[in-house]
């Protein structure tokens, strides 16, 4: 499995952004208050979701499998070309929409979306001053992520695994900033911190055009519609950015239902942080087996490689629940202590942390489908197929949206995202219904047992993480302070690992023995080397 060694780079890379992010979070949340959280996570909402649909989400998944076929054609001239027109037509769409946008937020009366805020018109002014901001930022993103798709098409996954690093960095250095600058007023430094996001999109774009460049791949503005390539990647996006934005819409439904009808100030941070929370395994695990196995998929199916494709994605999903389950179950046993650590400093009480914890427990349950939803859709547009994807998403959609507002009444926060992980978990069934009439067996029956014994192994784990923290807590009587809380962290965590990868080398041998060629064969520092650019 090619695919897991370069999995293993871009997952050690996606770690450190993390770590960074979680760093990000900590600091933003103990700068502001709750008010000023929320304002500026909803604000931020809006140019993520457009990342998500057209830079990570819909134009990618069209694009990189058409860049793979142009690519193997061996003519430079025309990859360049078709590059530059993709490239082109996504930001002459987002420059409109943007514009769009911006003029809404001027021209349309405040009362037109009061209601979201609870009738607070000062919240309702502060989100949209971020907003305005923060917009530009959607441009900014999507165009980084046709950048990330082109070098990860091309087996080159350091620079683009370095960019959100950048992007955690700057974002740091501006709270830092913000709290100094802005000591007394609140408001203020979320202004320092918006223009911060836009000066890092700003410093990731210029990361990427020197490894573009050598490979004579710096996209040139031009729209040439007489390229067959380029105009299916236009036809096809649009009904992806539907088939795609099922997970996205719903976090941002999500956000805004808890902004209406969740009392008091923080609810959309509760949500947020314990959505970037559930992210953390989320990443390292699922976006990067996604990045890594998408361009393989893409390029077999080109080849008419129907079995080695399915061989790859039975693997790729094998591995995913083998290391997702563990994690989910981890993080749910963990989800207090974790949020308490991380997060329970300055405006950040004791409240918030039952409630981002409860925000964490609800999205987590959906984390090993929502890794294994991204697998099978990369699998359904490798083949060009978007039907699928598109009227399942269109539909759970919905049944969210319904859900958010049955839960949310009994369970606040954590009933909306509890509604985002059930949506997610049956759109699975749904997409392996299809792709098995598709495309026939893909080795069920194997992920079905990989994923049985797995949640055995992760029910060992569950009892080591209680039964470490109650002795923990029942017998040393930790202090709550920082050493005590990582303490409550640590040692459980330690104990999970070592309980479920002990019975798992036994019970799950193939997905154990995956994970250790993908380091044996390729050592990290040798894999690194090798990817940067001189």
């Amino acid at each position: 499995m090619d695919f897991l060694r370069s999995a293993t780079l871009v997952s050690f890379l996606t770690f450190l952004s993390r770590i960074l992010g979680l760093i990000r979070d900590m600091a933003t949340t103990a700068v502001l208050n709750p008010r000023y959280c929320d304002a500026l996570f909803l604000a931020w909402t809006v140019p993520n979701l457009f990342r998500k649909l057209f830079g990570e989400g819909a134009l990618s998944s069209a694009f990189i499998p058409a860049f793979v076929r142009v690519e193997g054609r061996g003519n430079r001239v025309q990859l360049k070309a078709f590059v530059g027109s993709v490239i082109t037509a996504l930001f002459l769409v987002l420059v409109s929409v943007m514009v769009l946008l911006l003029v809404l937020s001027i021209v349309l009366p405040p009362s037109w979306m009061l209601w979201l805020f609870q009738g607070d018109e000062a919240k309702m002014k502060e989100t949209m001053a971020y907003g305005r901001i923060l917009i530009p930022y959607m441009i900014i993103s999507c165009i980084i992520a046709q950048f990330q798709g082109i070098l990860n098409a091309s087996q080159r996954f350091l620079v683009p695994a370095l960019a959100p690093i950048l992007l955690n960095f700057i974002w740091i250095v501006s709270v830092v900033t913000a709290a100094y600058l802005a000591a007394d007023d609140p408001e203020q430094r979320g202004f320092v911190i918006s223009w911060g996001i836009i000066i890092a999109g700003t410093m990731q774009v210029l990361l990427f055009l020197p490894s573009l460049a050598r490979r004579g791949l710096l996209p040139q503005p031009r729209l040439d519609w007489k390229d067959k390539d380029f105009r299916n990647v236009m036809a096809m996006t649009a009904p992806m950015v539907l088939a795609l934005s099922a997970n996205q819409l719903n976090i941002l439904v999500d956000r805004f239902v808890v902004r209406a009808l969740v009392a008091g100030d923080g609810g959309v941070t509760h949500l947020y942080l314990g959505n970037r929370l559930m992210q953390f395994p989320f990443a390292l695990i699922g976006i990067a087996l996604v990045t890594a196995v998408f361009p393989l998929l893409a390029k077999l199916s080109s080849e008419g490689d129907r079995e080695g494709m399915k061989q790859n994605l039975s693997d790729a999903v094998r591995i995913n629940l083998f290391l997702s389950i563990p994690a989910a179950i981890g993080l749910i046993l963990l989800a207090r202590p974790i949020i308490a650590l991380f997060f329970e400093r300055g405006n950040f009480t004791a409240a918030d942390t039952t409630a981002t914890s409860h925000a964490l427990i609800g999205y987590t349950v959906g984390l090993p489908c929502l890794s294994t939803v991204m697998l099978l859709t990369r699998a359904f547009y490798s083949m060009g197929r978007w039907k699928a994807p598109l009227y399942s998403g269109a539909a759970l959609v919905a049944l969210n949206i319904v859900l958010d507002f049955v839960l949310v009444g009994p369970l606040d926060e954590a009933g909306v995202a509890l509604a985002t992980s059930i949506t997610i978990s049956l759109q699975v069934f749904v997409l392996i219904f299809i792709l098995r009439r598709v495309v026939g067996s893909m080795g069920e029956l194997a992920i079905l047992g990989g994923a049985l014994r797995a949640t055995l192994s992760s029910v060992l784990l569950g009892a080591a993480v209680v039964g470490t923290s109650s002795l923990l807590d029942g017998s040393f009587h930790l202090e709550d302070d920082l050493s005590g809380r990582l303490l409550r962290v640590a040692l459980p965590i330690l104990a999970g690992l070592i309980v479920y990868f002990l019975p798992a080398m036994l019970l799950c041998p193939f997905e154990f023995k995956s994970l250790v060629d993908a380091f044996r064969k390729r050592p990290a520092k040798k894999r690194a080397a090798q990817e940067i650019e001189s």
